[in-house]
């Protein structure tokens, strides 16, 4: 039993690795521009696709699809602020129609995948076959992979928030719109760099989460739902917090997996939201606002 829960922990582990990944873009998007993108589970499930393509039509090496999809993803992030959000954040109710834009957009995108690919599941080919055993646990390469991966991108992201000009704007964006604007801050800049930036984090996790199940057209439904929790759960708009969430939703999936099944963990993870909502409205690990009348 001891053996067991360490494998379900370890197995908690990769997965807030991903959930990490894929929520970080989520709640940096709302971070910056306060809005909700309804599109991040098909950005996902495209950039696994991408992937995908990268070996199997193009005949690239497997490993090259990481860095494609990563960076075409990211132009699709630009285009989607320069033709969708971008102008509507400058029209009243901005916020509720760029929920409703990126809904659709996400629905296109699907279908669109559903005609070209088929409702056939395909596998990723960014990924390694083969496992060891440490102290009763079987640890596969291909876990070993997506630790390294999600570890590294989020480090990078974090030294680029952190340490550059433009991860400084994005954080004074964040924390003081008005503020930054002042400075010299250009917001239309920094939306830009965020959404882009949202994306290309989105087509990460979706390139790792396929390496552990598989692509398909609605593929991005159920990793937009957990983004949604845990952000939900960490604070939106908090990305430390957001980190700190994926971790325990990823090792609490596992554990109660292993003790209750698997159709008990989602309805665990909307009653923990429940819970911490009623306790904590602004997350768990998020900051009440104060508004100055």
């Amino acid at each position: 039993m001891t053996s067991a829960l360490i494998q379900t922990i370890y197995s908690g582990l990769v997965l807030g690795s991903i959930y990490a990944l894929m929520s970080v873009g989520l709640t940096l998007v709302f971070g910056a521009l306060r809005v909700l993108n309804l599109a991040h589970g098909a950005l996902m499930m495209m950039g696994a696709y991408v992937s995908w393509l990268t070996a199997e039509w193009l005949g690239f090496p497997a490993f090259l699809g990481l860095p494609v999809s990563f960076l075409v993803m990211m132009l699709v992030g630009f285009a989607m602020y320069r033709l969708m959000i971008g102008p509507m954040m400058d029209k009243p109710n901005g916020e509720t129609n760029v929920f409703i834009a990126t809904s659709g957009l996400a629905l296109v995108a699907e279908s669109f995948a559903l005609l070209v690919f088929g409702p056939r599941n395909q596998p990723q080919p960014f990924a390694m076959g083969g496992s060891f055993h440490v102290l009763g646990v079987t640890v596969s390469y291909q876990d070993i992979l997506i630790l390294l991966v999600a570890g590294a991108a989020l480090i990078l992201m974090d030294r680029f928030l952190t340490h550059s000009r433009s991860g400084m704007a994005i954080r004074a964006t964040a924390q003081q719109p008005d503020a930054a604007q002042l400075m010299g801050i250009r917001h239309d800049h920094i939306f830009l760099l965020v959404l882009g930036l949202s994306s290309g984090l989105a087509a990460l996790s979706g390139v790792l989460l396929s390496s552990i199940y598989f692509i398909a057209p609605t593929f991005g439904f159920h990793p937009m739902m957990k983004s949604f929790i845990i952000c939900i759960f960490g604070g939106l708009g908090n990305i430390r917090g957001t980190l700190y969430a994926a971790f325990i939703i990823g090792i609490t999936e596992s554990v109660v997996s292993l003790y209750l099944g698997v159709r008990y963990a989602l309805p665990v993870m909307f009653g923990m939201i429940i819970i911490v909502l009623i306790f904590r409205p602004a997350g768990l690990f998020g900051q009440r606002e104060v508004v100055r009348l």
